[in-house]
């Protein structure tokens, strides 16, 4: 096992990129995780042999176990180690493309739309390597006072910040719902889904944006799923740097080669019960994972959102861009391509023996 950090926070918006290197900071250590310093190279033992960088700091904006799975698992089973990594430090933050910008972070989990549209606004070349989910699903979760969808005009609901690509998909769940979205109130809620599930259990608003590990708990508050259907999109990637991809390639084939492997434990244990009551126990017992029971009756659902190979369908990807063009969250010249480097994600994907996708972008 790598010296594992996991640090749990949540980032409030930041105006300024010059604040992020500070702002992703507040561990007890201030030179933790600080300007993207690393422990330095070492050779790595196994297939991932090169230039390694021995601590990486990764940046995930969820603290939903299944979003850092892949990277908890790689530690567990030893799969960092094995292509060199020994330190991994986890930063939460809602600041990711900043923190990335900003060099507190070397590799973060991202939304797809916000790395492409901060790429083409800020002119940094922000480079998407391959996805980490390819899938979601789309719920509208309502309290207990809404019964029909008519129930919902005149009511406060959120999909996270204003404007964002959740609330334009609300929008959308309550046209086909029947109920015109100018006829209720979008406010915005900080934090991520758990928040706006809390938000919803407490009459703060009448509906959000969650996920199906929250069914449970909703239905047991007398809420309910109002709108559910899951849509294939690679709606989250995996980002890094242009300068830092140049110089450290070799950690960035690294990084996927051990995460791509846990993938693989992911998907089987979907399968195999003792699998996966390994995986919980890991992820409860040597991490510190506060995981309902009731989550467990998701695992499936939650896996099949993550990507088993770290690939996508280019016209899946065309059809998100295209929607978020639609959306108004990106313009409509965008080349998603120019963005993409798949060279490192295709490495790793032979070196772990998975076939190579999408073999091209076109």
């Amino acid at each position: 096992m790598t010296s594992f950090i996991k640090w749990r926070r949540t980032v409030a918006a930041v105006g300024a990129l010059a604040m992020i290197a500070t702002a992703c900071g507040g561990s007890d250590d201030p030179d933790t995780g600080a300007e993207g310093e690393n422990g330095g190279e070492t050779e790595a033992e196994g297939e991932g042999s090169g230039n390694v960088l021995s601590s990486i700091t990764v940046g995930i904006n969820n603290p939903n176990y299944a979003t850092q799975m892949a990277v908890v698992l790689a530690d567990a089973y030893g799969y960092f180690e094995e292509v060199g990594i020994t330190d991994v430090e986890i930063i939460e933050t809602d600041e990711y493309i900043a923190g990335l910008i900003g060099g507190s972070l070397d590799i973060t989990q991202g939304d797809t739309d916000a790395a492409f549209g901060s790429a083409n606004t800020s002119g940094e070349e922000i480079i998407f390597t391959g996805t980490y989910r390819h899938g979601e699903y789309q719920i509208l979760g309502v309290g207990p006072d809404i019964s029909e969808p008519e129930d919902l005009i005149g009511q406060d609901i959120t999909g996270g910040a204003l404007g964002s690509r959740n609330q334009r998909l609300i929008e959308r769940y309550l046209t086909e719902l029947g109920v015109d979205p100018d006829e209720v109130n979008f406010v915005p809620q900080g934090g991520n889904s758990d928040a706006t599930l809390q938000a919803i259990m407490s009459g703060t608003v009448a509906a959000g944006a969650l996920f199906p590990r929250h069914k449970f708990a909703l239905e047991e508050a007398g809420g309910q799923f109002i709108y559910e259907q899951f849509a294939e999109n690679p709606q989250e990637g995996l980002l890094v740097m242009g300068d830092f991809y140049e110089e450290n390639y070799d950690t960035v084939v690294a990084f996927w080669e051990a995460t791509l492997k846990a993938r693989q434990d992911m998907y089987e244990a979907i399968d195999d019960e003792e699998k996966k009551a390994e995986i919980y126990r890991i992820m409860r017992e040597d991490y510190g994972f506060d995981i309902p029971e009731p989550f467990e009756t998701v695992f499936q659902l939650e896996v099949e959102q993550v990507s088993p190979d770290g690939g996508f369908e280019t016209d899946l990807m065309d059809a998100l861009v295209e929607e978020q063009i639609e959306l108004g969250n990106l313009p409509e010249d965008i080349d998603w391509r120019s963005y993409v480097d798949l060279t490192a994600l295709h490495e790793a994907q032979e070196r772990v023996g998975i076939d190579l996708r999408p073999a091209s972008l076109d």
